[in-house]
């Protein structure tokens, strides 16, 4: 977790050293997962989305027992953004990407529980509104998740709500 840390606030420092002028937002999202996230906005139609943060799972249970914790978890995506012509500031995006993840969950009924790292495949399908004259975006996303490591196949369906500052 120290290495995980270091490498954000390493990551952090190093984009805003680096950064170009509204090229990078910086926020937060509430949802599933609620995360630090971090865009990249690549010219006019791609970006890099970045979400560190408190897991993905609505779901309590899937093959490997009933959830005890949410856990942590990175996710990015790459996406392709398309601006929405007859709504200013306003873009839809979607997008593929990976997830990696380590949370608890109880395996039998005496409370007995194990930390448990994930891999799998996510998507990103959203609208984000950049307020015109302001550094500011607003967003609203959907995240379905396949999981890949340590239960394959298992699916779920994550959503957020949240916002940028655009620097």
């Amino acid at each position: 977790m120290k290495y995980l840390l270091f490498l954000l606030l390493f990551t952090f420092t190093t984009i805003t050293a680096f950064a170009q002028a509204n090229t990078w937002g910086l926020g937060i999202r509430l949802g599933s997962p609620t995360a630090l996230t971090l865009k990249r906005y690549i010219g006019t139609r791609h970006a890099l989305d970045i979400n560190v943060g408190n897991g993905p799972w609505g779901f309590s249970e899937n093959g490997y027992g009933a959830y005890r914790n949410n856990g942590v978890s990175v996710m990015i995506n790459y996406l392709l953004r398309r601006q929405i012509n007859d709504a200013p500031g306003l873009e839809f995006y979607y997008g593929i990407g990976g997830m990696i993840s380590a949370r608890s969950y109880y395996y039998d009924k005496r409370e007995r529980y194990r930390t448990r790292g994930g891999l799998g495949v996510t998507g990103a399908i959203g609208l984000e509104y950049k307020i015109k004259g302001e550094p500011l975006a607003f967003f609203l996303e959907a995240n379905p998740y396949v999981e890949l490591i340590p239960a394959p196949f298992w699916v779920n369906l994550g959503v957020g709500i949240g916002g940028r500052y655009i620097f």
